[in-house]
C-alpha cells in the first residue's frame, strides 16, 4: 500500500459480455442486471485464495533480540500473531465473501522470525526478500510453513530501520507495503506459487506511522496488512500472472480503491474495502470514531481516528490512550448506542450521532 495508492499496474481493458437464455417450457424470469457502468470491480480470468492459511514471517534479527528498543519489538510480535490469528477467522473476510469475491475464512499458522543481519545503509530489495523466503520453506531448521497448502500467504515484516525497495519505488518514498507471487519451490520440492506481502516498518528511514494519520506503528502495521490481505485474496497473482478482481477504470485492486479510510474491528485498526460497484463496504461489528478533548491522568496523548456518522449500532468503541515514549495502550470498550454523559460519569461522553467522543480524568 503506498502513500497514495498500492503500486502503479498497467493492464490493459477487458471487455465482457452476457447472454440470455431461454429455458424451454417455462416462462422466463429475467433478473434486472446492475448497470454496466457501476460494475467497476470486474473479474480478469485468475484465481482467488478461497481459504487463505496465513503466518507470519519477521525478516530482522532485531525482532528476536529487540535491539536498541529491548524487548517491545519482540513482543510486538506476540501482538502481530494476535492480529493474524483474528482477521483470518473473523467479519473482515466474511465482508469480502458477502461482496462476491469467492473468499471466506482461512486459517493461522504460528510465525517464525527469520533472523537475518540487514545492512541498514543499503535497500532490501524485493528480490532478496524472495529468495530469502524460499529459503526458509526450503529449509529444514525453518518454522516457515513449507508451501504445500496453496490457500497460504506469508505475512512478511521487515524490523525496523530497514529500507525496502521494489522496482524503482521504494518504502521512503512511495509505499508502506505491497503482496505479491513468483514461481517457487516446496519443502518438498514441487513446483508452486508463493504469495507473500511485505509491511515496512514504520519510522526512519521510512515514512512515520504519525505522519500517515496513525496514532501508533501497530496501527499502521496492521492496517496495511489488512489492505494486503484483501487484495492478496481477491488478486493474489498481480504482476505474475493473470488478474483476478481488479478495476481498471481506476488502475488499482480493492485495497487501493480504500486505501483513505480505516476503522477498528475488534480494538484493531484495519481497512474498510469496496463492492464489485465502488462502494465502501465494511465488516460487522467495526467501528469508526474520533476523539474531542479531554485528558487521561498519566497518559500525555488521546489518540484520534476519523468517524463516519452514525457510529453503528450495537458495535464496539474501544477506547485508547497512549504516552510517545510506547506503544502500550491503556485500552477500554463498551458497546453503542449510549447516552451522552454515560457510565462512569465523568470518565467518557459519546454523542451515538455524530460519533463524538470525549475523554477525561477518572
Amino acid at each position: 500500500m503506498s502513500l497514495l495508492n498500492s503500486m502503479l499496474r498497467l493492464v490493459g481493458l477487458k471487455s465482457q459480455k452476457s447472454q440470455l437464455r431461454k429455458r424451454p417450457g417455462r416462462p422466463i424470469h429475467v433478473e434486472t442486471l446492475e448497470p454496466r457502468q457501476l460494475l467497476t470491480v470486474t473479474y480478469h480470468g485468475g484465481v482467488v485464495i478461497p481459504n487463505v492459511h496465513i503466518q507470519n514471517v519477521y525478516f530482522g534479527s532485531d525482532w528476536l533480540s529487540g535491539n536498541s528498543t529491548g524487548n517491545r519489538l519482540y513482543n510486538q510480535t506476540g501482538q502481530l500473531e494476535g492480529f493474524s490469528k483474528y482477521i483470518v477467522g473473523s467479519s473482515y473476510m466474511d465482508m469480502l465473501n458477502s461482496a462476491g469475491y469467492g473468499v471466506g475464512r482461512g486459517t493461522f499458522s504460528t510465525g517464525w522470525i527469520a533472523g537475518y543481519n540487514y545492512n541498514k545503509n543499503v535497500y532490501l530489495n524485493d528480490t532478496t526478500i524472495r529468495a530469502q523466503l524460499q529459503q526458509q520453506i526450503l529449509d529444514r531448521n525453518s518454522g516457515v510453513l513449507g508451501g504445500s497448502d496453496p490457500n497460504t500467504l506469508y505475512m512478511i515484516y521487515i524490523e525496523p530501520g530497514v529500507a525496502v525497495k521494489l522496482w524503482t519505488y521504494t518504502s521512503v518514498t512511495s509505499f508502506l507495503g505491497y503482496h505479491g507471487a513468483f514461481a517457487g519451490k516446496s519443502f518438498g520440492g514441487s513446483n508452486i506459487d508463493i504469495h507473500y506481502a511485505v509491511m515496512a516498518y514504520p519510522g526512519s528511514p521510512n515514512v512515520t506511522a504519525q505522519s500517515q494519520g496513525f496514532n501508533n506503528n501497530f496501527d499502521q502495521l496492521t492496517k496495511v496488512a489488512s489492505h494486503e490481505l484483501a487484495e492478496a485474496v481477491t488478486d493474489p497473482n498481480v504482476n505474475y500472472k493473470s488478474l483476478t478482481w481488479y478495476d481498471d477504470q481506476k488502475n488499482g485492486e480493492i485495497g487501493d480503491l480504500a486505501n483513505g479510510y480505516k476503522i477498528r474491528l475488534n480494538g484493531y485498526c484495519v481497512q474498510p474495502e469496496v463492492a464489485k460497484n465502488g462502494a465502501l463496504i465494511y465488516p460487522t461489528g467495526y467501528a469508526s470514531y474520533k476523539f474531542t478533548g479531554g485528558t487521561s491522568t498519566g497518559f500525555s496523548t488521546i489518540n484520534t481516528s476519523s468517524v463516519i456518522p452514525p457510529t453503528p449500532v450495537n458495535s464496539t468503541i474501544v477506547v485508547s490512550t497512549s504516552t510517545p515514549d510506547t506503544d502500550k495502550s491503556l485500552v477500554t470498550s463498551f458497546t453503542t448506542p449510549v447516552k451522552k454523559n454515560a457510565s462512569p460519569a465523568g470518565q467518557f461522553a459519546f454523542d451515538p450521532t455524530t460519533g463524538s467522543f470525549t475523554i477525561s480524568a477518572a
